[in-house]
């Protein structure tokens, strides 16, 4: 998966080998930033993200995370999900749900990357702005967010489907170029 570097300008910033079956696009929208952007709260403080673990969200929180990493160069991986199993993608070769799936390979994924990947999770089933806007079309889906390399510009890339532990792994590796 090849990075997509996006550029955004100053004041909309301001104002606005993986699994066969993962679907890749690793173009992430302007808008999606756009949005983060206009949920970042200045009264609801910043996530408390801990090492080694997946760390659930609001999207504020997330705001703050995505923002945060302008300043702070740890990369963020992002999973999108639904509390709403019926919004989630069936699993053709088991029929499992695979938000449920997820659930249990995020957390062994971000247990391999403490304090070099930070792995949040955000329910879009409360934050329906998200779901099938024009990054997060299928449950689950990952945003990965890598370093600013200045002010308005970044590096972000996105899978759409289940990835399994040795998936996400992957995703870091060839996304970040971070061994687990």
């Amino acid at each position: 998966m090849k990075h997509i570097l996006l550029s955004l300008s100053l004041t909309a910033l301001l104002s606005a080998s993986l699994p066969a079956l993962a679907r890749n696009n690793p173009a992430v929208q302007p808008i999606f930033f756009e949005h983060l952007q206009a949920a970042l709260s200045t009264s609801e403080p910043a996530p408390v993200i801990q090492p080694g673990s997946v760390t659930e969200v609001t999207l504020s929180g997330l705001a703050w995370a995505v923002d945060n990493v302008k300043n702070d160069p740890v990369p963020l991986v992002i999973e999108f999900y639904s509390s709403n199993q019926n919004d989630c993608a069936i699993s053709p070769l088991t029929t499992d749900n695979e938000c449920g799936l997820q659930e249990t390979a995020t957390p062994a994924a971000a247990a391999q990357y403490p304090g070099r990947v930070r792995f949040l999770r955000i329910d879009v089933n409360q934050y329906p702005i998200l779901l099938n806007g024009p990054d997060v079309r299928v449950l689950p889906s990952h945003i990965v967010v890598a370093a600013y390399t200045d002010t308005t510009h970044y590096t972000a890339s996105k899978v759409g489907g289940y990835l399994d532990e040795a998936g996400l792994e992957s995703l870091v590796k060839e996304d970040l170029s971070i061994d687990p």
